[in-house]
């Protein structure tokens, strides 16, 4: 089965009987990413009625996830959110709807139609892409190899996540795994094996 993630951040308005439903749709890699995102979150709204949430996040090979109906009636928020994100496949990713009461009670399943509306046009707002298992190299190299360097990592599509100078320089790379082995023969063809190449866990 493919899945799929999201480009960017992405927001949503929802409006149902006066009650406002404003979405969040994040990318996440870590829970403990998802849990500082909460908390800002509410911190930012600090007037909201409820901060519902979800996340399905890949940790190793098993795809984590959670949801919170933040006071909500049982099953009418944090679960309609994650199926929305399930229906599409949607991984390492997270959603908050921020919600201010509007007077008038929605029932359970009012609130499940908001929560998954404002999920929805979340998703909808966004770009999803494919997403595979990546691995994550540091390499030691030289300035003089920065450039070779570069032109592979948009070569093999892979990421810079975080480049230090030094004596030498570290780069850390993230790369789809399907592409990490022929990436790994380039780079030691093209410096004649001086760039080290160390996995990380």
């Amino acid at each position: 089965m493919s899945l799929y993630t999201i480009k960017k951040e992405s927001k949503s308005y929802y409006i149902d009987r006066g009650s406002k439903f404003i979405g969040i749709l994040r990318s996440l890699e870590l829970s403990s990413d998802f849990k500082a995102n909460l908390k800002e979150i509410k911190k930012q709204n600090p007037t909201a009625t409820h901060v519902c949430s979800a996340y399905r996040i890949m940790n190793l090979k098993n795809i984590e996830e959670r949801c919170s109906d933040d006071g909500e009636p049982s099953g009418s928020a944090g679960q309609p959110i994650l199926n929305e994100l399930k229906r599409k496949s949607i991984v390492n990713a997270g959603v908050f709807v921020i919600r201010y009461y509007g007077g008038r009670q929605l029932g359970v399943s009012g609130l499940i139609h908001s929560y998954s509306e404002a999920t929805r046009l979340c998703l909808l707002d966004n770009k999803i892409i494919e997403w595979n298992f990546s691995k994550e190299y540091i390499l030691v190299h030289s300035y003089k190899e920065i450039d070779i360097l570069d032109a592979l990592i948009v070569k093999y599509e892979a990421t810079l996540v975080n480049r230090e100078f030094d004596l030498f320089i570290n780069s850390y790379i993230k790369i789809n795994e399907d592409y990490a082995k022929l990436f790994r023969h380039e780079i030691i063809s093209k410096t004649s094996g001086s760039i080290s190449i160390k996995e990380l866990k």
